[in-house]
């Protein structure tokens, strides 16, 4: 699974309890016994007094883009890149100043981000419906043609493959998956329909030749140029989704997991697919597909989970219920489901609700709701390598905490007089 124009203005992460870096327990770590691992977790602002952020993608030079709201129902698309916030700009081929950018923004979503730190979503130029896919490198942007009115762009890939949809809203609404091949000048070489068998065919001649069985729209595309995303319809008695494959212009239905419909989310360079199914009592379920097979991962003792995203080490991120009904984020490793709640020390009052990204380093970002309750995306970078307590001392802190901290950390701290004390968790600020 898993998010325009000139960069407007910039700011620095604002870092939840100072970068707050807490220990993680060792199965999380692909070799358990080979280091400990750290995380360090960051609250991800955006430059205005919005009520929300949210982060879509990451990758491996844990760059993250999403999006933030304000009160208003205005809507700026964000990339977080170290210690910076950069706000995507609005105008095409312009270089426009904090003060125009902010006037004329009001609807843009980023949603994909490759190696290169191009990016890719949707925006609605000048605040007017459509919303186009868009493409973003080094404070400029390009809007992309699509096969009808409008779109969004999903992901792209290191290639520089673009996946989404393509759509038409007039009377009546058809969506199309679609695959955007550009070249290094930034033009469109190609675009694609995914769900059409002859690729070299035009078929939108005539309106009627638009109206499908099913409307599309692709999620993720990997560096081999497979694409996954859904077919779905609303003219059945209840909304139906499959999830499919696309591989060379052959498109592959999924199967469910037992019940009727699937969702597919993300796919890495192992062709490994995520995503989330129905099981036979009509439950959602997080599964993994690889060869045919499809795998059911579970649940945290709740009845649905979702998989949201998968990177090149076949870790998985998403979101399930646990037993009491709440949504907690979660990675699954190795086989188990572990919840990434378990890792933050209860006095902070942060709610990982959803992962919905991971890079091949480890770091996860999660939406979720701060300590104030309002919705947040956070980032989990891992720290694989990180100094013991036992060095540098002078920067560590011991914080009294209330709760259980085996749950939590593999160390405990030390009182007044380095003795151990289970009632003290290790924090480094």
């Amino acid at each position: 699974m898993r998010e325009p124009m000139r960069s407007g203005k910039r700011r620095k992460l604002f870092s939840l309890v100072w970068s707050l870096k807490f220990l993680l327990a060792n199965f999380l770590v692909t070799n358990p016994s080979s280091a400990e691992v750290y995380y360090e977790i960051n609250e991800l602002e955006g430059l205005r007094k919005e009520k929300e952020t949210q982060a879509t993608a990451i990758n491996n030079r844990s760059s993250v883009v999403g999006f933030s709201k304000d009160e208003e129902g205005n809507v700026f698309a964000l990339l977080w890149e170290g210690k910076k916030t950069i706000e995507l700009g609005v105008s095409e081929g312009e270089s426009l100043s904090q003060e125009d950018s902010a006037s004329k923004r009001s609807i843009a979503f980023a949603f994909g981000i490759n190696e290169k730190n191009q990016i890719v979503g949707g925006i609605a130029v000048g605040g007017s419906w459509p919303i186009v896919p868009f493409f973003w490198e080094d404070n400029e942007f390009y809007t992309i043609p699509t096969l009808l009115m409008g779109g969004m762009a999903y992901d792209i890939n290191n290639n520089m493959q673009i996946v989404g949809y393509s759509e038409f809203a007039f009377f009546i609404y058809i969506q199309y998956a679609t695959l955007w091949e550009m070249a290094e000048d930034k033009t469109i070489k190609r675009v694609i329909d995914l769900c059409v068998e002859d690729q070299n065919e035009n078929s939108f001649d005539e309106i009627d030749e638009l109206i499908r069985e099913y409307n599309s729209e692709a999620y993720a595309i990997n560096n081999k140029g497979k694409v996954v995303g859904r077919l779905f319809t609303y003219l059945a008695e209840e909304p139906l989704s499959y999830g499919f494959f696309w591989e060379n212009g052959t498109i592959t239905p999924l199967d469910s997991l037992g019940g009727e419909q699937s969702l597919a989310n993300d796919i890495n360079d192992n062709d490994i697919i995520v995503g989330e199914a129905q099981t036979k009592e009509g439950k959602w379920h997080a599964f993994m597909w690889q060869s045919g097979e499809m795998i059911d991962l579970g649940t945290l003792r709740g009845e649905e989970s979702s998989a949201q995203a998968i990177n090149n080490l076949n870790q998985i991120v998403g979101s399930s219920t646990s037993a009491d009904g709440t949504r907690q984020a979660v990675l699954w490793e190795n086989g188990r489901i572990f919840n990434l709640n378990s890792l933050i020390p209860p006095g902070l009052n942060v709610i990982l609700e959803t992962a919905v990204d991971i890079n091949d380093k480890g770091d996860i970002v999660c939406n979720g709701k701060n300590a104030k309750g309002e919705k947040r995306a956070f980032l989990l970078r891992r720290i694989v390598e990180f100094p013991p307590p036992s060095q540098g001392k002078e920067e560590w802190v011991i914080i009294k905490e209330v709760a259980d901290k085996k749950e939590i950390i593999n160390r405990v701290g030390e009182d007044e007089n380095g003795n151990p004390d289970e009632s003290l968790s290790l924090i480094h600020i």
